[in-house]
């Protein structure tokens, strides 16, 4: 499991034997739809980077745990 993102209220983990983004914490529920649809996609096609830190999904995409992606 790698963690992507993790503050009070939200931790983002990657599971990269099942390819799929996990949200856990008090807004999760909130984020866990979003995570769900690139959670659909990352089962359609192999991520096309992984490493310590960041997800690069696609290039339709922003690195997970990136500026662009947190907004």
């Amino acid at each position: 499991m790698t963690s992507l993102l993790k503050t009070t209220a939200l931790t983002v983990d990657y599971d990269r034997d099942q390819r799929r983004l996990q949200a856990r914490g008090a807004i999760s529920m909130l984020v866990q739809p979003a995570l769900n649809k690139i959670n659909q996609r990352l089962a359609e096609e192999k991520p096309a980077l992984v490493r310590e830190g960041d997800i690069v999904a696609s290039t339709w995409l922003p690195p997970i745990s990136s500026g662009p992606f947190k907004r």
